[in-house]
């Protein structure tokens, strides 16, 4: 198939559109990861009321073809089983309140398209998503399947510079520049997430950690300004993470790198984490990758930091990841 030609900047749009709801949900993402029978999503969106942004008649606020199913939702109800059912209730019901007939069909042919798991646009693994999206069946869609292609690539570590074949020549890539790929695709607003906050465990229990004043204040303190945090909870109490939200803008974006430079010159970045983590079996509160003492022997928690990318997206809370969007620090672009 000869491609047509593209539009680079709706192809760095698509791109980025795509590095997120791959990442956003930690099942989806495995589905992705691990292997197993794995969904177009440029497909699955035009299946389910068309892609708004490809369109040229977009619609208008309130139109029923963009409220019926969320690209959130498309993501999300094809995980995991309790998310589908209310995926289910949430397309009748929202199809259902409108008198558009075309809309009530939609819904219906998207349970059916559910219930029969997708045949037509599913795949047995990612390398044959990747023959897909990078020779789609029609050129409406060229631009998002191209995206959905590169961000595969950066997704499993793969060459998206080449062309994907059977003898999967592509999926070969040295760790520097897998790294140096994933790295690019930034939080935005720009976000350090440090590591390691929880401080000790209630009578009930409970997580304990630094709250959002105490961070603030240990921040300021190593001489970095600008940035909110925000430390992350869950039903056993402090997760032992917070966010470190920065403006955005580059000024914003220019203090993130620095507070996340800052730890990685101490080995307490990404790479730092990663030996820490790779030391669970130890005592956590002795653990001398998460704990050390101080000159007056109190034992304090070491923090680890990094700037937030697009693989972090679904360690963040719902609001923060909802809020967010992807750029690539390569090819920044403050107005998109």
């Amino acid at each position: 198939m000869q491609q047509p030609p593209v539009d680079r900047q709706a192809l760095r749009k698509a791109f980025l559109k795509y590095s997120k709801m791959l990442n956003e949900n930690s099942a989806q993402k495995r589905i992705y990861l691990e292997g197993g029978r794995v969904q177009c999503l440029p497909c699955g969106s035009a299946e389910l009321g068309g892609n708004q942004e490809q369109s040229n008649h977009p619609s208008a606020p309130g139109d029923s073809s963009s409220d019926i199913l969320p690209k959130t939702t498309q993501l999300q109800c094809m995980s995991e089983s309790y998310i589908f059912h209310l995926h289910i209730i949430s397309v009748l019901g929202k199809a259902w309140d409108t008198s558009d007939q075309q809309s009530k069909f939609n819904a219906l042919a998207c349970v059916w398209q559910t219930f029969i798991g997708w045949s037509s646009k599913d795949f047995a693994d990612v390398h044959g998503l990747v023959m897909h999206a990078y020779n789609p069946p029609n050129a409406d869609s060229f631009v998002d399947h191209l995206g959905l292609h590169k961000a595969l690539c950066v997704l499993k570590g793969w060459d998206y510079t080449k062309v994907p074949d059977n003898s999967k020549a592509y999926q070969s890539l040295p760790p520097d520049l897998v790294r140096a790929n994933r790295e690019d695709l930034i939080i935005w607003p720009p976000t350090v997430i440090i590591r390691n906050t929880t401080t000790g465990r209630k009578k009930d229990g409970r997580s304990e950690g630094l709250g959002n004043k105490e961070m603030d204040k240990k921040i300021a303190e190593l001489g970095f300004a600008g940035g909110k945090s925000k430390s992350l909870y869950g039903k056993e109490g402090h997760l032992g993470l917070t966010l470190i939200k920065f403006a955005n803008n580059p000024s914003g974006l220019k203090e993130a790198e620095r507070l996340a430079e800052f730890f990685e010159r101490q080995d307490h970045g990404r790479v730092g984490w990663s030996r820490a983590q790779a030391t669970h079996n130890l005592d956590p509160d002795t653990n001398p990758m998460l704990v050390e003492t101080d000159s007056r022997g109190e034992k304090k928690r070491i923090l680890y930091g990094c700037l937030a990318i697009s693989s972090d997206l679904d360690e963040l809370d719902s609001d923060s990841r909802k809020r967010a969007t992807v750029k690539s620090i390569k090819e920044f672009d403050p107005s998109d």
